[in-house]
């Protein structure tokens, strides 16, 4: 990877958990674990912070935005969410 592209990731990857602002606060902190509702709740996070960043637009932070915060709960092997 070159430096460009790294300092893109660098300046994008704080936007991975944007979504989160659409998760109820009695899910977001709730002390104990999460219940399967909820864990399906807290899931879309990942697809309000791509819809909140938005997909088409003209700046490469933001696309890369979009990127990190649609796909940071994937995995390599396909697994993960919210596109596994």
């Amino acid at each position: 990877m070159d430096s460009d592209f790294t300092n893109l990731i660098f300046r994008a990857s704080p936007m991975h958990d944007v979504g989160k602002i659409g998760i109820p606060d009695r899910i977001l902190l709730k002390s104990g674990p999460l219940d399967e509702a909820e864990w399906s709740v807290m899931r879309t996070h990942s697809t309000i912070g791509a819809n909140i960043i938005g997909e088409k637009n003209v700046s490469e932070e933001l696309r890369m935005g979009w990127e990190i915060a649609l796909g940071h709960h994937e995995r390599w092997d396909g697994s993960g969410y919210p596109l596994g």
